[in-house]
Parts: structure tokens; C-alpha cells; sequence
């Protein structure tokens, strides 16, 4: 998968994802906080850190999806996972962390929606593997 490949989100999508967004981040933290073993995907002393990486995620995807231009995904994709896996994040949160926001995508766009921003989050899973964590 190329980033080149990637469809434009279009801003009713964004508009969508961007009024929902309080209630996106709440789902995401609470499939979290409801597994038992949270910590174990977090490291200790996280949960801080997690949340805020909640925030700046949906707030990052919006703002690169109404500004058209994909360049920083990789770098920022890069800087994340690295500093992140750093604090004793493990590489299995972020697996789980872009699937719970699928989850909540499908929840509130359209089907058409939902498989271009999808494709968006299986770009960024698969550039996990390049990460040790």
C-alpha cells in the first residue's frame, strides 16, 4: 500500500468525524480502561499519555485530512510510534488503538465513508512493522 494510493477525504466525512470527536476519543479510551490488562499495551504511569495521544490522533487526522497534504503522515506516523514505543508503549497498543477508531468510524459514516478512511488507518498499521516495541 502506497500513501499515493490513498483517497481525499471529503470534508463531509471530516465535518462528521470532527463533530463526533469528544465522543470518538471517549470510546477509544474506554475499550482501553475496560481491558484488565491495559497497563500491559501502556507501560506503567501511562494512562496520561495515552489519552493525550487519543486527542492528538483524531485532531491530527482531521486537520491532515481538510488540508489535502499527506507528506506529514509518514514523518509524524515515524515520530509517534517512535517516541511512544519509547516510554514503554508496546507495539500491540497502536494495533489495538487504530482498531478501536475504526470501530467508532463505522459507527457513524456512511459505508462509502467508512472504506476510504479505512484505508488511511490500514496505511498506518502497516507501517508499524518497521517499529521494534
Amino acid at each position: 500500500m502506497s500513501i499515493n494510493s490513498l483517497a481525499k477525504i471529503e470534508i463531509e466525512t471530516i465535518n462528521k468525524i470532527e463533530i463526533n470527536k469528544e465522543q470518538l476519543i471517549a470510546q477509544v479510551n474506554s475499550k482501553f480502561l475496560k481491558h484488565t490488562k491495559f497497563e500491559d499495551f501502556i507501560g506503567e504511569n501511562n494512562l496520561n499519555s495515552m489519552k493525550k495521544n487519543h486527542t492528538n490522533h483524531i485532531n491530527f487526522v482531521i486537520s491532515l485530512w481538510k488540508a489535502g497534504d499527506l507528506s506529514t503522515l509518514d514523518n509524524t506516523l515515524a515520530w509517534v510510534f517512535k517516541s511512544y514505543l519509547n516510554h514503554g508503549f508496546k507495539r500491540s497498543y497502536f494495533y489495538l488503538e487504530l482498531n478501536f477508531w475504526l470501530e467508532g468510524y463505522k459507527e457513524i459514516l456512511e459505508i462509502e465513508e467508512f472504506n476510504k478512511v479505512k484505508e488511511y488507518y490500514f496505511y498506518m498499521l502497516s507501517q508499524l512493522f518497521y517499529f521494534e516495541g
